[in-house]
């Protein structure tokens, strides 16, 4: 959804031209290629997808395209690109407590706020 693309730290969306909200406007194509069996859940895959307008081109938002550009430009001036990913996720218990560095984060984060009475 590109909705995720404005979305800001107060669970609030901010507003762009590329971006309609959860409408059903765009479709997400699977790599089949990078095609990964899940070992903890056998019979289940990941696969990253790109992200395409329904007229079928190229959605300005996606990551997937935005990264493979970028590194063709850096390749076309004899540079290679080594990245990685960030997978974003947290543990919390029935209360919603977050535990281990997320809680250690959200802890910290939470006095820091309140020191400076943001």
């Amino acid at each position: 959804m590109p909705c995720f693309d404005v979305s800001l730290v107060d669970d609030s969306f901010a507003a762009a031209p590329s971006s309609t909200g959860p409408v059903g406007d765009l479709r997400l194509v699977p790599d089949l290629d990078r095609l990964t069996p899940l070992a903890a859940q056998p019979g289940w895959a990941w696969a990253p997808a790109d992200r395409y307008t329904q007229d079928g081109t190229p959605h300005p938002g996606c990551q997937r395209g935005f990264a493979r550009r970028v590194t063709e430009a850096v390749e076309r001036r004899g540079l290679s690109v080594r990245a990685g990913i960030e997978v974003e996720w947290v543990v919390a218990d029935a209360a919603g407590l977050l535990h281990g560095a997320a809680g250690q984060f959200a802890s910290h984060l939470a006095r820091t706020t309140q020191k400076a009475s943001v």
